[in-house]
């Protein structure tokens, strides 16, 4: 999780166990949440994941057969799984030597269930000609 999220959650517990404290009766002496060290942004440096080249070996190595390209675009362009799926032959234009297909939908969650194709996070992301590990 990003110091954002990390900050974001804490606020909301703090919020939630603040009101117990405040409630009439109170339901709980004190907030532990006040007290609480949140991780600076050198904590939370590691936090982002790289594979190893022998790691995505592995990967490569433990799909299907037609399952492998999938793989290969995920680590090669850092897409997310609903972009990348998303993805139509259309939105691919080889006209220089890094073709960048640009994000234009993505897959989404509704909240009661199912998918939808919506707006994605990021708009455009070059493909290098190999896998970021």
């Amino acid at each position: 999780m990003g110091q954002g999220t990390i900050a974001n959650l804490h606020g909301l517990l703090h919020s939630i166990v603040q009101s117990a404290v405040d409630a009439v009766p109170a339901l709980s002496d004190s907030n532990p949440c006040a007290h609480t060290r949140l991780p600076k942004a050198s904590d939370t440096e590691d936090d982002e994941g790289f594979l190893e080249p022998e790691e995505y070996a592995l990967l490569k190595a433990q799909v299907r057969v037609d399952a492998v390209d999938i793989i290969v675009a995920l680590v090669s362009t850092g897409l997310r799984w609903g972009e990348v799926t998303a993805l139509q032959p259309r939105d691919f234009t080889f006209v220089s030597k890094r073709p960048a297909p640009p994000v234009q939908r993505a897959w989404k969650r509704r909240g009661e269930g199912g998918t939808f194709l919506g707006v994605p996070q990021d708009q455009e992301v070059p493909l290098d000609s190999g896998p970021h590990t």
